[in-house]
């Protein structure tokens, strides 16, 4: 139990630590107003990694850029390989990029977390180092920062 509270303090710290040095107050709060982030939480804590499904190419977009996004953020990121994972935890990303749902790959996928915004960003207009895309970043790091401070202590 220690040891679960440890890492999740850990995950907390790299993530507040690193949040704050890509983004101002100022700057989160205005992001986090026109996301009108909805977080449902019902069990996910973040002791494990997180990997990322890609369901079709359209979403595959998303995915690269979610990946990136939590790379920077110094999220652990898993793969699934000959369909085995060490990961715990499975991250779906919706429509608009703005909206998914988290489940737990040991427990028969139950969904245990599911954030939605009505934000979208189309991703047809995205370059690799574009300013949409570094601004789709930024609003994917105050989503998982916002997921963060769901989880009940």
């Amino acid at each position: 139990m220690k040891k679960n509270f440890l890492l999740m303090l850990l995950a907390l710290s790299s993530l507040s630590i690193s949040s704050q040095s890509s983004l101002t107050a100022k700057q989160e709060k205005k992001i986090i107003k026109k996301l009108d982030l909805n977080i449902v939480n019902r069990g996910f804590v973040n002791e494990s990694s997180i990997v990322l499904l890609q369901r079709d190419q359209l979403h595959n977009s998303y995915e690269k850029l979610w990946e990136d996004a939590l790379f920077e953020e110094g999220i652990s990121l898993g793969t699934i390989k000959d369909n085995k994972t060490s990961s715990k935890w499975q991250l779906e990303i919706l429509h608009g990029g703005f909206s998914g749902i988290i489940t737990d790959i040991n427990n028969d996928h139950k969904v245990v977390l599911k954030f939605s915004s009505e934000e979208v960003m189309n991703i047809r207009y995205f370059g690799k180092d574009s300013k949409r895309s570094k601004k789709f970043k930024n609003y994917v790091k105050v989503i998982f920062a916002e997921i963060m401070k769901s989880i009940k202590k």
